[in-house]
């Protein structure tokens, strides 16, 4: 494989996608009580919390409800390696993970690192089209090397590193 130069990506403080996955979240969590009619409106209520403390913790985790933890700035190194920094300027080496995707112009990009995971959902007007171009392409690079490299390996083992279609 050539060597890539680094890829850097500059990710907006909240982007439509992210906002638009809460508010649908938000929606479905505020509809259950109509699913739940059976239910007591103590035993609704408390599903509802339930629920939505759960999506406020996911996506608190993930940085997608801003302050420090929000996502500033993701740098794809040559070696394959992803350089993260948040909002509070505090920077770490992550993995992309399997769960990547890729569909269409959305780029959901899932990383796991010492701080835990994180995600990013990017949609075309979250970057630069020649960015969003470029990390495609590496992406599906990636993608049909490491489904090479285990077709070569030993059943039982695995060399992908990242990205899976």
């Amino acid at each position: 494989m050539s060597s890539h130069a680094s890829l850097s990506l500059e990710i907006e403080y909240s982007t439509r996608s992210q906002r638009a996955v809460v508010a649908m979240v938000a929606a479905i969590v505020l509809m259950v009580p109509w699913w739940l009619t059976q239910l007591s409106f103590l035993t609704i209520a408390v599903l509802v919390g339930m629920a939505a403390t759960i999506a406020a913790a996911s996506f608190w985790r993930m940085g997608w409800l801003g302050g420090k933890r929000a996502l500033r700035a993701a740098v794809w190194a040559a070696d394959g390696d992803w350089r993260i920094v948040d909002r509070s300027q505090a920077s770490w080496t992550a993995t992309l993970l399997p769960a990547s995707r890729v569909l269409g112009s959305m780029i959901w990009l899932r990383f796991m690192s010492e701080r835990g995971p994180r995600a990013l959902l990017l949609v075309g007007s979250d970057l630069a089209p020649d960015v969003s171009r470029q990390l495609i392409v590496r992406l599906r690079l990636q993608a049909s090397q490491a489904t090479s490299r285990n077709r070569q390996l030993p059943q039982g083992t695995s060399g992908a590193k990242g990205f899976q279609p």
